[in-house]
């Protein structure tokens, strides 16, 4: 250590004008770090304590030891009782913000982890960054979408190379994550008016607070400076979302349905009144219940036998993850269904096809010559299915385990929006036909777009159902949002939902478009806003970002109609970027079941392969894309051409493909067509040697899996 260097206890002077008489002591601390030896190294810097009470460097290195073997809370303590009598020690903030997270998350240490963020952004940026990452990831598993991306953000600002590369990830995962409505990803940017005549210094102080990730404060600061007065439409706008990058969804809600309320732009308000809507269902209060009751088993062996006669239980496979995480004591799992599965998969209908009621699980237990041999959980929704699910497990295990059990109530994971209202859990077994599961989910959607929805009461409309509200100008807005909320619902299942057409026939006013000016930054506009965006008035600079955007977030009406402008622009898009547009296209088309249309842009993909050695893998590649979207329809010529095709021209070249069109003829329960096709001279030459797949030899395939993998059923 050179004497002349900055003193590491955090002074600013110089080691020789400062910690001097350390010096020597630091320099054992500090190499016995290096050398892995940590305990030694905090028995010495006990003994400094004690001959240099409070201490800064002792304190801090003392702390940073404690927090690198996971003893937050310890650090938390040490760094507290320093911080009464030297409050404004820049490194102790940060260090005791780390620690207090650390001892007790997120949002309990949030006023430690602010003074850190106001204490530390300027002098360890490496340490805020890392802090707001842990507060961002940790917020998202408790599902706080707009604080856990807002985090992220923050981080990303303060991280060097390394970390940024990390959070970068980290945002962009978030940010295509469908199990979040699309409405809570992607940037919030605040609104651009003055949020309120005379609170010029309120909003700059705010604003100063906000940069820094303190947006609790900053909140705070507003709400204080407006008084009691009304707030304009901007400053509740601001104010709500700063609630929400804190993660006070409820708060955040509350001035957001404000906000929409005096916004005299239409659009503007249904913005803000759609993310308080998905506040709202997000919090504690609209969540579901589930109930589980737990039993005591006598015999596992004669339970799962008694289970598996059960014709509505069924049994599921276990995967490896769910058997290491429970040592190995899972031994079974059942789907409870409301009703059994048709005997023939064309008499799948909407009315017969069966729905998930609960789960049973059993688990296996070291009980001892007087313990139970195993335990068994039933979980259920509260309600009316609860009491169907405990009937039936309790008929079917019988003697097998013991009559009393214990209930308790699991409520819905945090975050998690519940749309179970409009989409019940349908089951299909492995002997369904696709075309007849498809047929059934259309159903399903087309039964809760067009007939439950618009006939249910929401809270936000004030009880009344969507078709009651068409044409009562003060729930205009909150209609809008309503059906917002209902395309979220569909986009998380791969449905296109006509929103303009909905608007239209609720009496709504029409989408007003947002044109983009040349210097709009369109990566830096809500999700909601690129909604609206008017395609034609992008440059071919802004179309890619937004192009990349649609891709990420995956809503599919939005990709849909970005896709279809960007493949007739000669100016954005090479031939290689199209082919791989239409083959994302024809992938959204078949999750919405719109197979004719897939179709097309199948046979656009298939006539514009280049020439050029790529070629054949290429089309072949467009053919297993053609068979993917055939094999949901009815089965017939055109099918079997594919699969004929597939099997002459490149199953020979092409080792494994063979094998997967067997495969595949089986699944879907026809004859192969090839064993009655005239056999070509192409089907008798050899195969080569290269193994080969047909979505993972190229970026268009694997971009596929990607991007567009189905979302259930």
């Amino acid at each position: 250590m050179d004497p002349y260097e900055l003193c590491p206890c955090g002074s600013r002077k110089k080691i020789k004008f400062c910690c001097h008489a350390l010096y020597g002591e630091m320099e054992k601390v500090t190499r016995l770090q290096e050398n892995n030896q940590p305990r030694m190294a905090l028995q010495l810097l006990e003994k400094l304590d004690k001959s240099h009470p409070d201490n800064p460097w002792v304190v801090t290195r003392t702390a940073m030891l404690l927090l690198s073997d996971s003893r937050s809370a310890e650090a938390e303590a040490i760094l507290r009782a320093f911080l009464r009598k030297h409050q404004d020690h820049v490194f102790a903030n940060v260090l005791y913000g780390i620690a207090a997270y650390g001892a007790a998350g997120y949002p309990e240490a949030k006023r430690a982890i602010h003074r850190a963020f106001r204490f530390g952004s300027a002098d360890y940026p490496e340490f805020i960054a890392s802090l707001a990452t842990d507060v961002g990831v940790s917020a998202l598993g408790q599902g706080h979408a707009l604080c856990a991306r807002q985090h992220l953000a923050l981080a990303l600002r303060w991280s060097d190379a390394e970390q940024r590369k990390a959070t970068f990830r980290a945002i962009y995962e978030l940010d295509g994550n469908q199990s979040i409505p699309f409405v809570l990803r992607g940037p919030q940017p605040l609104p651009t008016g003055a949020p309120a005549e005379g609170l010029p210094e309120a909003l700059s102080r705010a604003q100063q607070l906000s940069s820094i990730g303190c947006w609790h404060e900053a909140a705070e600061h507003l709400t204080s400076a407006a008084g009691g007065a009304n707030p304009s439409a901007e400053l509740s706008h601001t104010i709500g979302l700063y609630r929400g990058w804190d993660g006070a969804e409820e708060a955040a809600a509350s001035a957001l349905h404000q906000a929409s309320a005096a916004y005299a732009d239409f659009e503007t308000a249904v913005e803000c009144e759609t993310l308080a809507q998905l506040l709202d269902r997000s919090l504690a209060g609209g969540r579901r219940t589930y109930l589980a009751h737990q039993f005591e088993v006598h015999s596992v062996g004669r339970l799962l036998t008694q289970l598996d006669a059960a014709p509505r239980l069924l049994r599921l496979p276990i995967s490896e993850d769910d058997a290491a995480a429970t040592g190995g004591a899972i031994t079974a799992r059942y789907m409870v269904l409301d009703r059994e599965q048709p005997a023939e998969s064309t008499a799948l209908s909407l009315e017969t096809a069966p729905r998930s009621l609960g789960a049973v699980t059993v688990f296996s237990l070291d009980g001892g010559a007087e313990g139970p041999s195993g335990m068994a959980v039933f979980s259920a929704q509260e309600g009316p299915n609860a009491d169907v699910v405990s009937d039936l497990f309790k008929t079917a295990a019988g003697d097998a385990i013991k009559p009393e059990g214990s209930v308790q109530q699991l409520p819905q994971g945090p975050g998690e929006i519940d749309f179970s209202e409009l989409f019940e859990t349908l089951y299909f077994d492995e002997n369904a036909r696709n075309p007849d599961v498809i047929r059934v989910i259309q159903e399903q959607w087309e039964q809760a777009v067009r007939d439950t929805w618009p006939q249910l009461p929401q809270p936000v409309l004030g009880g009344r159902t969507p078709r009651d509200a068409a044409g009562v100008p003060e729930l205009r807005v909150a209609l809008a949002a309503a059906i917002n909320v209902l395309d979220a619902a569909c986009a998380q299942r791969g449905m296109i939902l006509d929103v303009a057409a909905l608007r239209a026939e609720l009496q709504l006013p029409a989408i007003a478009a947002l044109r983009a000016e040349a210097g709009t930054n369109v990566s830096m506009l809500s999700f909601a806003e690129c909604l609206r965006i008017d395609l034609a008035t992008l440059t071919a600079q802004q179309v890619d970002p937004l192009t990349q955007r649609a891709l990420l977030m995956r809503h599919p009406g939005f990709a849909y109609r970005v896709l279809t402008h960007v493949v007739e622009r000669d100016d954005v898009a090479d031939d290689a970027q199209k082919q791989m547009y239409y083959l994302v296209l024809s992938q959204i088309c078949d999750d919405a079941h719109r197979m004719e249309e897939s179709l097309r842009w199948v046979a656009r993909g298939q006539a514009t392969v280049p020439e050029g050695p790529q070629r054949f893998e290429q089309l072949a590649r467009w053919k297993m894309r053609e068979l993917a979207t055939r094999s949901n329809v009815e089965p017939g010529a055109e099918l079997d051409a594919v699969l004929i095709e597939l099997w002459q021209t490149f199953g020979p070249k092409l080792p494994g493909l063979r094998e997967m069109l067997a495969q595949t003829v089986q699944s879907l329960g026809i004859g192969a067509p090839w064993e009655n096709a005239i056999v070509t001279a192409s089907d008798l030459s050899a195969a080569t040697s290269e193994s080969w797949s047909p979505v993972g030899a190229a970026a268009t395939g694997g971009g596929e899996k990607k991007l567009w993998l189905p979302e259930g059923g």
